[in-house]
């Protein structure tokens, strides 16, 4: 699945919940990122909770993320476009979402406005994926190009930033992965 939105006029697919789920949607990766930070600094590794993560996921390899940027960006090269660079706020928002989609093992996509007005960003964009029993980063990457939405979000000239994370659900084996893209 993919969605992609623009700032002023943006026609984002999303959760459609109300004003208070995206305050508390806001909260939960600010707290996400405090917890992060503070693990860093602790040297310690942490994986945070949110409010709609249940004990029923796992967190995949951090080594994916940096093998879907890298693929990610081996295909923009590809077509002449510059490289993406690692945003902390999209990846916060890319982790906790696909946290919350492994949680509830559905797949739809969340509201890019909140993304973009907390990360500073004109223009965003996501892609999502869900495979059993494992996906590798180049075996998503190769998959969102071959469905125009998504190809469409990798090959953007606009996205600068972005954001990737996976969860796994414990309870049905399944990866869901994201991207957040940010302009």
């Amino acid at each position: 699945m993919h969605t992609t939105a623009h700032l002023p006029s943006s026609t984002a697919r999303g959760t459609g919940h109300g004003a208070g789920h995206e305050i508390g949607r806001r909260l939960r990766a600010l707290l996400v990122g405090f917890l992060a930070a503070v693990a860093g600094i602790a040297g310690i590794v942490l994986v945070p909770s949110t409010a709609h993560a249940a004990a029923d996921t796992a967190p995949v390899a951090s080594s994916f993320d940096t093998q879907v940027l890298a693929a990610t960006n081996a295909v923009r090269k590809r077509h002449g476009l510059r490289a993406l660079r690692p945003m902390a706020c999209a990846d916060r928002y890319a982790s906790s979402w696909t946290r919350h989609l492994a949680s509830s093992d559905r797949m739809y996509h969340q509201s890019l406005r909140p993304i973009m007005r907390s990360c500073g960003l004109r223009t965003a964009g996501e892609n999502l994926a869900w495979r059993k029993p494992s996906l590798s980063a180049t075996q998503v990457v190769d998959m969102w190009m071959k469905s125009p939405g998504h190809r469409r979000n990798i090959l953007t000239g606009r996205f600068k930033y972005l954001g990737v994370d996976a969860w796994r659900s414990t309870d049905t084996g399944r990866v869901y992965a994201g991207q957040v893209f940010g302009g």
